[in-house]
C-alpha cells in the first residue's frame, strides 16, 4: 500500500483539488485508490459529488471503527474517507487522541498496507499538527504544490532542506515532488518563477499545472477537471503528473 501524502506550507495552493485530481488520474492507470481527507475543511468530498452529512475520520475515533466502513465509491472510481463535519472542539478531542495515542493512524492503516495494487492518497492539513507527525515520515511520496509567485520562491530553500515536513530521521527518506500551480504563462513573474524553479528543483519537479479555467468550473460542479474538461491544458498537466508519482511507487 503506497501513501502519497499531498501537503504545503501554505494555504490556497490548489493542494486539496490536485490530491482530488491525482486520485482519479492514477485510478484511470490501473491503480486502486482510497483518498483520505485529514484536513479538517473537510473539502476533498467537494471533488466527488458528495454530501457533507458523511462520516469519517473525526467520527466514531476513540471506538477504533474500522474505516472500511466509512469509505465510500465515489462516481470517478475513487473511494474516499471524508474528514467528516465537526465543529471545532471535536477536531480538538481528535488531536488530543492521537497525542495520547501514537501509531494510532498507522494502526488504522494497517489492514490497507499488504494490498499492493492499492495506493492512498492522503490530503493533509497546512498547519503542522500531530496528523502530519503521524503521516510525514510514513508517506513514500510527498507532493508539495506552490504556485508561481514570489512567496513561494522565497521558501523553496527551506523546502528543499525539509523544514516543513516532520518525517525526522525516517529511512528510507520518502520521495518529495513539487509541483507550480496555476501558471498563467502570459506573466513574466511565473515564467521566471517557473524557470528558477526547473533550475533549482531539478527531477523533484514532478510538473507544473497552467492557469486553467476549467479546473474552477470543474469545482463548481463539484467535478475534477479530468472529469469535467480532458482535454483541457490542466487535465493534461495533471495526467502527467501522475504519471510522475505513478513510476515513483512499486509497480502494480
Amino acid at each position: 500500500m503506497p501513501l502519497v501524502a499531498f501537503s504545503s506550507p501554505k494555504g490556497g495552493v490548489g493542494r486539496t483539488t490536485l490530491a482530488a485530481t491525482v486520485a482519479v488520474a492514477l485510478r484511470r492507470l490501473g491503480w486502486r485508490v482510497l483518498a483520505i481527507d485529514f484536513d479538517r475543511q473537510n473539502a476533498l468530498r467537494l471533488n466527488f459529488e458528495l454530501a457533507d452529512d458523511l462520516r469519517g475520520v473525526a467520527h466514531d475515533f476513540e471506538a477504533n471503527r474500522d474505516w472500511n466502513e466509512i469509505a465510500v465509491e465515489t462516481p470517478a472510481g475513487v473511494h474516499l474517507i471524508p474528514f467528516g463535519a465537526v465543529p471545532a472542539h471535536d477536531w480538538l478531542r481528535l488531536h488530543g487522541h492521537l497525542t495520547q495515542n501514537p501509531g494510532w493512524l498507522r494502526q488504522r492503516l494497517a489492514p490497507l498496507a499488504e494490498q499492493r495494487d492499492l495506493v492512498v492518497i492522503a490530503d493533509l492539513p497546512t498547519s503542522p499538527s500531530q496528523l502530519n507527525v503521524e503521516l510525514d515520515g510514513y508517506a513514500d511520496v510527498h507532493v508539495v504544490p506552490l504556485l508561481a509567485d514570489a512567496m513561494s520562491l522565497a521558501v523553496l530553500p527551506r523546502l528543499q532542506r525539509g523544514e516543513y515536513l516532520l518525517a525526522g530521521n525516517t529511512q528510507p527518506a520518502p520521495q518529495v515532488g513539487y509541483v507550480i500551480n496555476q501558471v498563467d504563462p502570459r506573466r513574466q513573474l511565473c515564467r521566471d518563477v517557473l524557470a528558477l524553479s526547473r533550475d533549482v528543483l531539478g527531477a523533484d519537479l514532478f510538473g507544473m499545472v497552467h492557469l486553467d479555467e476549467g479546473v474552477a468550473e470543474a469545482a463548481a460542479c463539484q467535478l475534477t477537471v479530468l472529469d469535467y474538461a480532458p482535454e483541457s491544458a490542466a487535465s493534461y498537466d495533471i495526467m502527467a503528473i501522475a504519471q510522475r508519482v505513478h513510476a515513483s511507487l512499486a509497480p502494480v
